[in-house]
This record gives C-alpha cells, sequence and structure tokens, in this order.
C-alpha cells in the first residue's frame, strides 16, 4: 500500500499562485492519493493523547465544510475548531468532488463506498504514524458520511495500528424511513447531479448568517470551493446515465 501526499506549497505555481481566486487548496489542506484514488485532507493537531476525529463529509460537500477556510472565513464559525479546544485531534477527509474549483484534479466518478472507507482508514493510519498520535480513532460521519461506516469497519481490521472506538453520526436529516425514496433516480454523467437541493442549504446559510451577525460562507465560494456533484456509485441510488 502506497499513499502519497502532497503538501498545497508544492503544487504547480499555475494551478495555485492565487488559491482563493483559482479555487485552489486551502491554507493546511494537502493533496493525497490512495491507490490511484485523490482525496483532500486537512489536519488540526490537539493532545496527542486523545482521539483522533475523523470528519467524512455529506453529499455533494468537501470536508472543509467542518473546518472552513476561504478568505474572511472565521473558525469559530466551523466544527472543527470548538473540537479542537477540547483537545481532540482533528482530521477531515474531502472525497472527490467534480468541483468547480479544480480542488481534484481529475475525474473518478467510479469511485465506490468500499474503496472510500479503504482510502479514509488508509490516510488515517498514516496521520496518525506521522503526527506520532494514540491509535484511537472515532469517525465523524455526517449524513452521507454515514455510508461509510461498514467500510470502514471493514478497512479497519486491515489497517494495524488504528483502533477504531466507534462511529459517530451527525444527521442532517432525522433517520425515518420515506424522507429518500429508494428507487430514486438521478441524472448523471458519471457524476450525480443533484444542484437543485443545494438552494436549500444557501437558505440555511442565510439564516445563520442572520443569527450571528457576519457572513459564514458567501454564496458563491460556497457554490464553487465547498460544495459539487458527487461519484453517483456513492449514491446507491437507481441511475440514469452512464452505469458503473
Amino acid at each position: 500500500m502506497k499513499v502519497s501526499f502532497f503538501h498545497a506549497n508544492n503544487c504547480p505555481k499555475t494551478s495555485f499562485s492565487s488559491p482563493h481566486e483559482t479555487g485552489a487548496l486551502y491554507n493546511g489542506e494537502r493533496r493525497v492519493n490512495v491507490s490511484g484514488r485523490p482525496a483532500v485532507i486537512r489536519f488540526i493537531k490537539g493532545d496527542p493523547k486523545k482521539p483522533l476525529l475523523v470528519f467524512i463529509p455529506g453529499t455533494n460537500y468537501m470536508a472543509r465544510i467542518a473546518y472552513g477556510g476561504h478568505r474572511g472565513s472565521k473558525p469559530q464559525d466551523f466544527l472543527a475548531f470548538w473540537l479542537n479546544q477540547q483537545g481532540y485531534n482533528f482530521l477531515a477527509i474531502s472525497y472527490p468532488l467534480g468541483t468547480a474549483s479544480k480542488a481534484f484534479e481529475s475525474s473518478h466518478t467510479d469511485l465506490t463506498i468500499q474503496e472510500w472507507g479503504v482510502q479514509i482508514m488508509k490516510i488515517t493510519r498514516e496521520i496518525i504514524a506521522e503526527q506520532q498520535l494514540s491509535n484511537h480513532v472515532i469517525l465523524v460521519g455526517w449524513s452521507m458520511g454515514g455510508r461509510t461506516a461498514q467500510s470502514v469497519q471493514e478497512a479497519a481490521t486491515h489497517q494495524r495500528g488504528v483502533h477504531l472506538d466507534f462511529f459517530l453520526s451527525l444527521l442532517e436529516n432525522p433517520s425515518i424511513p420515506g424522507i429518500t425514496d429508494l428507487d430514486r433516480t438521478i441524472p448523471n454523467s458519471g457524476y450525480a447531479d443533484r444542484r437543485e437541493e443545494r438552494t436549500v442549504r444557501i437558505d440555511q446559510l442565510a439564516k445563520n448568517t442572520t443569527k450571528e451577525g457576519h457572513n459564514i460562507i458567501p454564496e458563491g465560494i460556497f457554490m464553487k470551493e465547498y460544495t459539487s456533484d458527487m461519484p453517483i456509485n456513492l449514491n446507491g441510488y437507481k441511475q440514469l446515465g452512464r452505469k458503473f
């Protein structure tokens, strides 16, 4: 197994000279490659004796939704800040999206949930070794990120040096049968097209902006750098378009 880590500062200047204009990696983010599959990660160090919290984002999101990082963002507006304040080590892993920001440089529309789980565990093991952390891990799956629970558990049994304490599910919607039709169809060309759902997120951001008294994530940045279409196989619904 080989995991290749690439720091943002080592990326070609042509695609990274102005991160916030080109949508390149944020400060602290790294591109990694696991068995030919890319990911973008961010690690925030806490108490080495405390568990490592591994955050997995939901449908259509980069994991930066948990830590921010765009120009003008406030760390206090994001989950990672508060967990790190409690001493926890925090690792966020973004699966490959078809982002307009070009955070991912190649297409991986055929990524499966099984591969996703293996990727998460291999990256986690490398971070534990690199940062000399305790081998205790708490996986935090937000919304669709919960689909990794089984594949991560299976992968963890093959990763020496990783002790998966438990899986913590952060729900976007309550677990009520029928909210999502099991026979749902999603138009796609490899990436699932769910753009209509993002209007709800814009409304939620607007309400939070009003509540907090400042703009947490501007709509343009949100649409370009935080969310985009995702590999269809991670949806698990009946498909329209290309088959894999």
